[in-house]
């Protein structure tokens, strides 16, 4: 972890108050992405921060599975902490490469904190959430 991590890290400690609340008032998490398939979905579960490093990450973990013989793909970010635009990016960039291959895209949205980045881009309607089950 470099300096700029650490100072980083530590601002947001500072920020966080004595509760470990980040401003958003959600507790800060290490970033995550875990694929959870779920009969004829693959879901993409991404938590904590979404953002350059962690957009890479996720981007791999679809390449790797997004040929499975899914019907559709969820990008679950209920989890996510933050996002910046590069997690929109990605987001997007998930969305085109899954419906450019006959398959259903669907998004779980995150925290209002997080999905004011799709309000505010005028994005929010390329993602519709999962059908129930």
């Amino acid at each position: 972890m470099g300096a700029g991590t650490a100072w980083c890290r530590s601002l947001s400690a500072q920020m966080s108050g004595p509760t470990g609340a980040t401003p958003v008032d959600d507790a800060w998490r290490p970033f995550r992405c875990d694929v959870r398939p779920q009969g004829e979905e693959l879901w993409i579960v991404v938590e904590g921060e979404f953002e350059l490093d962690s957009a890479e990450t996720v981007r791999t973990t679809l390449g790797e599975h997004i040929d499975d013989g899914y019907l559709s793909v969820v990008l679950d970010i209920g989890g996510v902490t933050f996002m910046d635009s590069s997690g929109l990016r990605a987001a997007i960039e998930a969305s085109k490469a899954t419906t450019g291959r006959g398959l259903r895209f669907a998004m779980v949205p995150g925290p209002p904190a997080v999905q004011r980045i799709f309000a505010i881009t005028g994005t929010a309607q390329m993602f519709p959430p999962p059908a129930p089950r």
